[in-house]
């Protein structure tokens, strides 16, 4: 398994959703405070949060798209999540109770 890190701030907004996105899946990830690791910011270039390490190479800065949080679960081994069928329904049972 890659190692995840979320480097973010103690105040971004979306740190808790972009946490959920890795958590659900049971994607292990570690969590640096950027305001509080100086060096590991300057070491990976990070001004703004939220951002995603994957083996210590960031791979998004910024919250991810649905499609870049997919490509950053299947960097992970994580199989893609199966998208939901659309319910088809017949015109003539439209109405019908």
């Amino acid at each position: 398994m890659k190692k995840v890190t979320l480097a973010v701030a103690r105040t971004c907004p979306h740190r808790q959703v972009l946490i959920k996105h890795f958590e659900d899946p049971g994607i292990p990830y570690g969590v640096e405070y950027i305001e509080e690791n100086e060096g590991f910011s300057k070491a990976h270039n990070l001004a703004g949060s939220p951002n995603v390490l994957v083996n210590n190479e960031v791979v998004c800065r910024g919250m991810p798209s649905p499609e870049k949080l997919e490509r950053i679960r299947l960097m992970c081994g994580v199989p893609p999540q199966a998208q939901p069928r659309p319910t088809i329904v017949a015109p003539e049972t439209i109405g019908a109770v």
